[in-house]
């Protein structure tokens, strides 16, 4: 049956089917945020706006979700011994611990609401005059929800992944 065929083969390759277009769709959304902050950057004569940056946000925060569900899925079938060991899942055994990816996602949320707090201070501050917002900083605004996004999923994702190692963590 070609469909339970298809099946198994993309559940044995977590890498070609997750973690590298995640980490293009990541590439091409930073790509595109720096882009979006260049004034004088036109794409077919039209300067990338606030659509853009959210655009480009949403692209690196679902690139990062795939990437991460890639790299769960490599450690849960190398743990189960399905898959062999490679060079994602020998770092995550020799130097990931939930301890560092807490400290990792914990650092990248205080940096998206230390972002956010002062996009807000901004608005108060320079925007109160003004009948609209300031367009960089809606982008400063929208960037910063998205790491925030991104720091708290690190931090949840650093508990899952080290479920999939119990019996190393209960030693």
């Amino acid at each position: 049956d070609g469909w339970r065929h298809l099946r198994v083969m993309l559940a044995l390759c977590p890498k070609y089917l997750f973690v590298y277009p995640g980490l293009l769709l990541s590439l091409m959304g930073l790509g595109m945020l720096a882009l979006a902050h260049i004034q004088d950057f036109k794409v077919f004569g039209m300067s990338m706006g606030l659509s853009s940056a959210a655009f480009a946000s949403a692209l690196f925060f679902m690139g990062v979700q795939i990437s991460l569900f890639g790299i769960y899925s490599l450690v849960l079938n190398n743990a189960n011994g399905i898959l062999k060991d490679d060079q994602i899942t020998r770092f995550f055994k020799n130097y990931f611990t939930l301890e560092k990816g807490l400290i990792a996602g914990g650092i990248i949320l205080a940096i998206g609401l230390l972002m956010g707090i002062t996009t807000l201070f901004l608005i108060c501050t320079y925007a109160n005059n003004l009948g609209h917002v300031d367009v960089p900083l809606a982008r400063l605004a929208i960037i910063s929800i998205f790491v925030v996004l991104i720091g708290i999923q690190i931090v949840f994702s650093s508990f899952f992944i080290s479920l999939f190692n119990v019996r190393e963590m209960l030693k």
